[in-house]
């Protein structure tokens, strides 16, 4: 979404579509012939490529910035969560569905065959990781 975002901002179409005259102009001078006319058409093209490698950069650095936000947040409010819910399970299960492992799902406190706050956010975040 982002990226799609940053693909049609006018600054950015504008420099991509005067790369491609630029270029497709380049393509139609002969370069023996009119050596001095392609040699600055060739430096205006490598020009307009600068600005362009400078908006991506601009974006990407932005984009990293908004990426480095959002995990601060999300982990605050995990941990706000966490120690907000740490004693009441999310799920309450009977103990012999979860008999080999009913004492980790519990950590830390809970009752048998539940499943804590932490545990879930773990799981959770595991599957996440695991299809993202």
């Amino acid at each position: 979404m982002i990226k799609n975002k940053f693909c049609q901002t006018s600054r950015f179409q504008e420099l991509r579509q005067s790369l491609s005259e630029l270029q497709k102009e380049s393509t139609s001078i002969d370069m023996t012939n009119e050596f001095a006319k392609y040699a600055r058409l060739q430096r205006k093209i490598i020009k307009v490529q600068e600005e362009l490698k400078k908006e991506v950069s601009v974006h990407k650095e932005e984009e990293m910035k908004n990426k480095l936000i959002l995990r601060i947040v999300v982990g605050l409010v995990c941990i706000v969560m966490v120690y907000t819910y740490n004693s009441q399970p999310v799920v309450q299960l009977d103990p012999d569905w979860v008999y080999p492992v009913g004492s980790v799902l519990c950590w830390p406190g809970g009752q048998l065959g539940s499943i804590s706050f932490m545990v879930w956010c773990a799981i959770s975040n595991s599957v996440i990781r695991t299809f993202s």
